[in-house]
């Protein structure tokens, strides 16, 4: 063989080689580029293995390929997405701890069985009991509750459908709602848990239509009748139940351009959603309300008859329904005036004693000093913002404790208008 036909030989055995070579190797590089992420291995450990009430787990994370973790325990409120959590169990008894891992490719789910002994010391159990005052509370009316426990170191009550929530040992609640609720008083000590649940039914309070908290018979008002500078005008209500409490449900009026009727919607809790202003089957005007805060806050928006916005207020009540303040903005949302009520009488609902409403430009325009009697305002009060008296409103309270007339006096420009309202209640 000639020199250079083994050169040439030679580097065509070379140029094969590499080609091969690079066909194995992109070959090898699109099944690695193929292969499935590997799907997580679980596993986890916990000390100590033979955990007593009260005492702390911790639990050692040991799966692979995982980059999240979600941990429960069935029958209690263990869960976690920390790998090496650690949970309390508080009341004795064999439990699943579950622990779900989570990869690229993929969860996986392991479970391993705990038993919870008895503490190790002489503490019996606890043992829950209870009792309350009045045993059947009026909607608004405080609710106390005595702890007749046994053995019990914290408390934590509750009641389903509602926000009360304490662990005090003995506390009080306010309910705003009529129905049966179911109170539960969980009890603990080092030795474990108890409970007890006990029904409260709450119904409505009674007196004049306003489930005032005072003893006044249960009374609606059917009709006003007033009489001013020669005009008499007659005012009729209807009444809904809406969850077990009676709510106005129209409002009646007979003008010279018909008869104006005012319909008020609530929703299935008793809130008011919205007004509707109509004569004689025209509608005028209406009002929608919004609830914020736990319904703390109350936003009233006005439309006229074309659905054209007009202006809104804001209402803001306190933790007992007091109404504290209400703020009037026009349409752009510029305030134009704001009112607050303030020194309320200690009584159940909201009886403020002065009202007090301000101009944009917080200056005094009016004042209004109210006088109760038994959940029932008797007289108020009106001057202007320089201490003018503008006003003067006398109530006659009967013996059964209902508001009975209305003589309203204003005083404007030299002038005295008086009108005289009686009123009638569905009882008589």
């Amino acid at each position: 063989m000639k020199p250079y036909h083994f050169l040439i030989t030679l580097k065509g055995i070379l140029f094969s080689f590499i080609l091969l070579s690079f066909i194995v190797g992109c070959s090898k590089k699109d099944d690695d580029e193929d292969e499935a992420p590997t799907a997580p291995t679980v596993d986890f450990s916990f000390t100590p293995l033979s955990p007593k009430v009260n005492e702390a787990i911790t639990f050692n994370n040991t799966s692979t390929n995982a980059t999240s973790y979600q941990w429960s325990a069935a029958g209690t409120n263990f869960n976690s997405t920390e790998k090496n959590p650690t949970f309390t169990f508080t009341s004795t008894g064999t439990f699943d701890v579950k622990l779900v891992a989570t990869g690229e490719g993929g969860s996986n789910t392991k479970t391993r069985e705990i038993s919870v002994a008895p503490a190790d010391d002489t503490t019996p159990m606890p043992v829950a009991a209870f009792s309350f005052s009045p045993s059947s509370p009026n909607r608004g009316e405080e609710v106390s509750f005595t702890n007749e426990s046994t053995n019990a170191t914290s408390y934590q009550w509750s009641a389903a459908g509602t926000n009360f929530s304490s662990t005090s040992e003995n506390p009080t609640f306010t309910f705003d709602a009529t129905g049966d609720f179911d109170v539960k008083l969980v009890v603990t000590n080092s030795a474990g848990t108890d409970e007890i649940s006990k029904t409260i039914t709450v119904t409505a309070a009674s007196g004049g239509g306003n489930n005032n908290p005072c003893n006044l018979p249960e009374c609606y008002i059917e009709t006003t009748t007033t009489v001013a500078s020669g005009f008499t005008t007659t005012v009729t209500y209807t009444y809904t139940v809406v969850n077990g409490v009676k709510k106005i449900a129209t409002i009646s009026t007979a003008t010279i351009a018909g008869t104006l009727i005012t319909s008020i919607e609530y929703d299935a809790t008793g809130k008011r959603i919205k007004d509707e202003t109509k004569i004689g089957g025209v509608l005028q005007n209406y009002i929608e309300y919004e609830y914020t805060g736990g319904g703390s806050t109350v936003r009233a928006n006005t439309y006229d008859a074309p659905n054209t916005f007009t202006g809104y207020n804001i209402s803001q009540y306190d933790a007992n329904d007091k109404l504290l303040r209400t703020d009037n903005y026009d349409v752009s949302g510029a305030l134009q005036s704001y009112t607050v009520y303030s020194d309320f009488v200690n009584i159940a609902g909201s009886f403020p004693q002065l009202v007090e409403t301000f101009d944009a430009n917080n200056t005094l325009t009016q004042r209004d000093v109210h006088t109760y009697q038994n959940c029932q305002l008797i007289k108020t009060v009106s001057t202007d913002g320089s201490g003018t008296q503008i006003g003067e409103v006398n109530n006659t309270i009967d013996a059964n404790g209902l508001l009975r007339t209305s003589i309203a006096t204003i005083f404007a420009q030299g002038v005295t208008i008086t009108s005289n309202s009686q009123y009638v209640y569905d009882c008589d």
